[in-house]
């Protein structure tokens, strides 16, 4: 059984507020979608406004300028905790979107900050080395933060980590991209996703570190699930994918029945859709039970959230666990990425 991660503090920026009023909002089913600022254009209709969840503190912000003022906040609410000194050794680890990619599908450039994870670095007021800052692209960055995060406080090089995403897909560069490849939920495409934004960090530490400093523990990072949809290109995604990272959980912590909800990264989008039906289907041949477990859906309430949508669920899952309203004590959070990476991350309510 894989070593579990303590999570000892979080904080969130999303379109529905903090961490906290962010899951009591989406728990009560409410959302706040918005006109962005940018417009997509339709033959019959012309310019046709884009509807999306975003922040509203950070309107105006384009590119990685929109996601240093998202993040930025939100590590340094977890710079300092009760208990830790000046010394302490921890590491940066971020999920992030991959701007070039979005870049080439848009057939723009992206609009780049010299010295991003410097400015974050910065932001959180910790002296964290060059070599413990890293970043991670793609909507499967959390759960490899996740696993470096895990393997560095194995070896004992740090004492605690920040995880941190971050994705906007309400800027112009995400917007057009989504627009290029006909994503974009609009009255003529329902099928589309209503792009969102946010900002999660995490910080996490071993058992022993948290009882060290007396600090409670929010929840516990199982086991994690990586793999790698073989289907690409003209040949649609059909579930090999997802189980493959449900079946790399390990048999350790077994998907148990009602034990176990699942919070997904469906979006609207038939392609995603189709790709979880058809891995239902496969996990049913199998007879495991993940099957039939409850699932959330965040973007319902905050748009498609990216590179952050996997750190999103966590905050969610772990709210649901400490107000006993999630429908177990054990999530799934999973993420499939448009490169065909698919990621699995079990969370444990604390005992």
């Amino acid at each position: 059984m894989s070593r579990a991660l303590a999570v000892t503090g979080m904080a969130a920026r999303t379109s529905l507020g903090d961490a906290v009023s962010a899951a009591a909002a989406a728990r009560a089913g409410l959302a706040r979608p918005a006109p962005l600022e940018r417009t997509t254009f339709d033959e019959d209709e012309g310019d046709v406004p884009v509807t999306g969840h975003p922040v509203p503190t950070v309107t105006g912000f384009q590119g990685e300028a929109r996601l240093l003022a998202l993040l930025g906040p939100v590590l340094e609410e977890l710079s300092a905790p009760a208990g830790t000194t000046a010394t302490e050794r921890i590491a940066l680890l971020v999920a992030v979107p991959d701007l070039d990619q979005r870049a080439r599908e848009s057939g723009a450039t992206p609009a780049r900050v010299p010295g991003f994870v410097e400015r974050l670095v910065a932001r959180t007021g910790a002296k964290i080395p060059a070599e413990l800052r890293h970043t991670f692209p793609g909507r499967t960055g959390v759960a490899r933060a996740l696993q470096a995060a895990r393997e560095l406080l194995a070896q004992g090089r740090v004492e605690a980590c920040l995880v941190g995403a971050v994705d906007s897909l309400c800027d112009d560069l995400a917007v057009d991209a989504l627009a290029a490849g006909g994503r974009l939920k609009t009255p003529d495409n329902p099928v589309g996703c209503q792009p969102g934004e946010a900002a999660v960090a995490l910080r996490v530490e071993t058992a022993e570190e948290a009882r060290r400093r007396q600090t409670r523990v929010l929840a516990r990072v199982g086991a994690l699930g990586l793999a790698r949809e073989p289907r690409s290109g003209d040949r649609p995604p059909v579930g090999e994918g997802l189980l493959a990272a449900f079946q790399a959980l390990g048999d350790a912590e077994p998907a148990g029945g009602g034990g176990t909800f699942l919070v997904l990264d469906r979006n609207g989008e038939t392609g995603r859709a189709s790709d979880w039906g058809h891995c239902v289907v496969r996990l049913r041949q199998r007879g495991l039970p993940l099957s039939e477990a409850p699932t959330w859906d965040p973007a319902i309430s905050f748009g498609d959230t990216g590179a952050a949508s996997a750190a999103l669920g966590a905050v969610l899952a772990i709210r649901g666990f400490a107000r006993s309203y999630a429908p177990g004590t054990s999530a799934v959070v999973v993420s499939s990425g448009e490169d065909g990476e698919r990621s699995a991350v079990r969370l444990h309510r604390n005992a």
